[in-house]
Formats: structure tokens, sequence, C-alpha cells
């Protein structure tokens, strides 16, 4: 086993800072904080349906029907809308990182359509695909990915596309090395950089000489890189791309054995990340913040991984002193904020009712209202948490 550093991330758990204006002084309580935001009508997805923007201030998720937006949530109004599409239901399955563009599924229609679309107003839906959806956009929502499957009676499962506002749909298909498109049963896009440049997702191929199984690729500037299960027979899913499309998060398994998470770059190759417990059965790496540095998922619960190792968020909520978090679980963690501050996912109540939940894992200290005079920190604690570990 081996282990190499990737980045860092630090949290202010608990401050006590005093300012004194005037003869006046008051204290301010820097904490982790978690939100519940929205319940759902059901379980909704496990590790999918809960979206957040690159600044952690709107969040989106599907109610778990997929028929309609469930919610749509800002950190300054909470719940703002509960949208659904002319046509009928809209199934959100990503977002812009501004927060600008929705992107998903007409699930009104049957079949149900891919759609991209601006907030307030529809943008384009794939009318030319006879069924499918949209997974990823890039930053401004320019740029998208997705599946589709054609109109066209031969042809064969979904496959992956890439959609822009100025070139239109191209098939990510078409880049695979010409002796591999026979093989291949299905494909599908779930995520791209920021600048709409690299994409990421799997093919499922069933012939040699290429490996049986799920194959992960990384698509960029026009040309494909497959991503190999690390045994021949495995399966590999790309979830996640960094901002700048040198780092990409997913999960995959070898034969017979249960699903483990993953992580890759073209200098250091596919890595699985550290389980929680060796008892986990399965663990997913599901988004990853826009430096690399962090990593959301699962692994039994919703986890974090960063420099050194992997952490269960429900622990580190509690040892930063957040309270009342006895009677929930957090079951996945599906996305994060660029730098890593915000985390969103899904929990559970004892009654098994599920919700969306948003973790603000530090504070940052307002500015004072009165002139500064004095400034005295008590009980400044800084954690340097304890890391994202890769074994190879």
């Amino acid at each position: 086993m081996r282990s190499f550093r990737i980045g860092e991330l630090t949290i202010l758990a608990r401050a006590l800072v005093f300012v004194a204006s005037a003869g006046v002084a008051g204290p301010t309580l820097l904490a982790a904080n978690i939100q519940t935001l929205h319940y759902f009508a059901e379980n909704p997805y496990g590790d999918m349906g809960v979206m957040i923007t690159a600044d952690g201030q709107r969040v989106v998720g599907d109610d778990g029907t997929y028929g309609e937006i469930g919610f749509v949530w800002t950190d300054a109004d909470g719940i703002i809308s509960h949208l659904v599409n002319d046509d009928g239901g809209f199934g959100v399955l990503g977002m812009s990182g501004d927060g600008s563009t929705l992107v998903g599924a007409i699930t009104g229609r049957d079949p149900s359509r891919p759609v991209v679309s601006t907030i307030g107003r529809r943008q384009h839906i794939f009318n030319s695909f006879y069924i499918g959806y949209v997974k990823g956009a890039s930053y401004d929502g320019s740029v998208a990915v997705g599946a589709s499957r054609s109109r066209n009676a031969n042809s064969v499962g979904f496959q992956a596309f890439r959609w822009s506002e100025s070139t239109g749909v191209e098939s990510i298909v078409d880049y695979l090395p010409e002796d591999a498109r026979p093989l291949l049963t299905r494909s599908w896009a779930n995520a791209i950089s920021d600048d709409g440049m690299v994409a990421v997702g799997a093919f499922a191929m069933d012939l040699k000489p290429y490996r049986i199984g799920t194959h992960g690729y990384v698509w960029q500037a026009n040309s494909l890189q497959l991503v190999d299960p690390l045994v021949e027979g495995g399966t590999i899913n790309l979830n996640d791309v960094s901002a700048d499309g040198q780092f990409v998060v997913g999960s995959g398994s070898d034969v017979g054995s249960a699903r483990r998470a993953l992580w890759w770059s073209e200098e250091q190759g596919l890595q699985r990340l550290d389980q929680l417990s060796p008892t986990d059965l399965t663990s997913s790496a599901n988004a990853i913040s826009a430096d690399g540095s962090t990593i959301v998922g699962r692994s039994g619960v919703a986890v974090l991984w960063d420099d050194a190792g992997v952490h269960d968020i429900r622990t580190m909520l509690i040892e930063s002193g957040v309270e009342n978090l006895d009677s929930i679980t957090l079951d996945f963690a599906t996305d994060v904020s660029s730098d890593g501050r915000f985390v969103v996912g899904v929990g559970h109540d004892q009654q098994k009712n599920y919700f969306a939940w948003r973790a603000d894992l530090y504070v940052v200290p307002e500015p004072p209202a009165l002139p500064l005079i004095a400034v005295a920190a008590t009980g400044l604690l800084v954690f340097r948490l304890r890391g994202r570990c890769v074994a190879a």
C-alpha cells in the first residue's frame, strides 16, 4: 500500500472571538452546521438527487418520483420553487456551476426527452432523440452531456452524447477506436468540466480484445481515453470531474466483489479510495471539489475524503460542536461546492423519512459591525482533516 498527498483542507470548528469597541464587548460563536432543506416524497434514488452550485448558495433536488423538481433552495430565501415543466414533469439530474441551468429529462412525455433548461425558461429539448436524459453541465450551462437512444430501430441501448449551444449534439461514441465500436452495448456521460472540454462517463463492452465489463472514459479536446477496470471483467463508472478536468472520481467493482470508490488522474492512474470500515459492502465517490482536494460520497454512510483519509461527515459535525444529530442518519453525500466548504446529500430520520441536507463545514467570521479596538481569540481550534488516503 502507498499513499500520496493530493490536497489539504482545514475547517474552523469553533472559535470564540471577543470584539471590544467603545467599552462594549461581545462574543461571536463560529461553528460548523447542517441544515435540513427538504423532505422527499420517497427515497430519492440513493446517491442521486441533490446538487449544489459552485458557491454553495443554491441547491436543487429531484423529489424521488422522477416526475418533477422536488425543490430549488437558496441560502438567502430557503425553498423558492417546486418547478414543473409545461409538458409535464421535469426530472432534474444536474445543474450548472453558476446555478443558472438545470438539466435532466421531460418525464411527462412517453418516452422521456433530454432537456437543458435555464431557470424560469426552457432552453433546449432534444426532440430528435427517442428517449434519454441530460446529466451534467458546464459552469455556465452552455455545454451539457447525457445519454440517449435514437429513433433508429437498429440502435442499441443508451449512448453518450455532448451538446453545446454552438455546435449542437455530437456522439462521444464516435471517438472510440473503430474496432471497439461493434463491441459496445451502451454508454453514458455523467459530468463535464467547467469549460465544457472534459467529459466523463462509462462504456459497456462485451467482447475482447477489450476487457469484458464496463470501462470508464475521459473525453477531452476531441480525444478519448479509456479507463479500464482494475481487473478484467470488472466494472467502472466515472461520476464527476474537477473544474479543470484533471481529477476524476467514481466507483467500480472487481468480478464478484462489492463496489469501491475510485479516484483517477492521468498522472497517477486509477486508485481505490479508503473505506470508512472494512465491513462496508459498497462505497462510491460521487463528487469532487474544483481543485480535487475534497471528494464526497458514501462508504456505509455519507463520507468525505481529503488529504489523508476518509471521514464520516456526521461524526465530523458532532466533533465540531453540532448538536441534536442522534436521531438522524446521513446516508449519502452527493455533491460539494468548489472550495469544499459546503456538502449536500440525502439522509433519513428514525421514521425513515428521507430529506435533503446541506452541511457547512466551516464558517468564515463576518467583519465586526463596530469599529475594532481589540480582538482576543479564545478556544480557536483549526482542525486539519485526517485526509484522503489512496491505496494501490
